[in-house]
């Protein structure tokens, strides 16, 4: 796991990751601050995996209400892996996502990388907080 800056060389990225969760939110209206200045990328080998969670959490990650994964490995370069989002009872949640592709969902909404059976898979997240916890 590493920490990507929001530096004038990265700035490109974290525009267009901003312009469609803006998008997104038209539909959410959740209160969204303007700044957002840091992405995780991660790298999950064979074996690796992100377990069920939400993305919310105590003091810091207590304010973050869209989360956005951008898939970075093209395809054929893993087997197994991705993003699957819980919808309640059914048994398919995969989300298929090719490289440069983005999925954005609320932060309360369960979901997990799952297992990489062989290759390496890359992504990067980002988390669009508000001014205050949700209520």
């Amino acid at each position: 796991m590493f920490w990507v800056r929001r530096t004038r060389e990265t700035d490109w990225i974290f525009q267009r990751v901003q312009s469609v969760v803006l998008e997104y939110n038209k539909t959410y209206e959740f209160e969204l601050l303007d700044e957002i200045n840091t992405a995780q990328l991660t790298r999950y080998a064979k074996n690796q995996q992100y377990g069920w969670h939400v993305d919310l959490g105590a003091k810091q990650s207590s304010l973050r209400k869209v989360s956005a994964v951008v898939e970075l490995t093209p395809e054929g370069c893993h087997v197994g892996g991705g993003i699957e989002i819980f919808y309640g009872d059914t048994l398919d949640n995969k989300v298929e996502l090719g490289a440069g592709d983005i999925v954005v969902f609320p932060s309360f909404v369960t979901h997990r990388a799952s297992r990489v059976e062989s290759g390496v898979r890359w992504s990067l997240v980002f988390w669009f907080e508000g001014p205050a916890p949700f209520k």
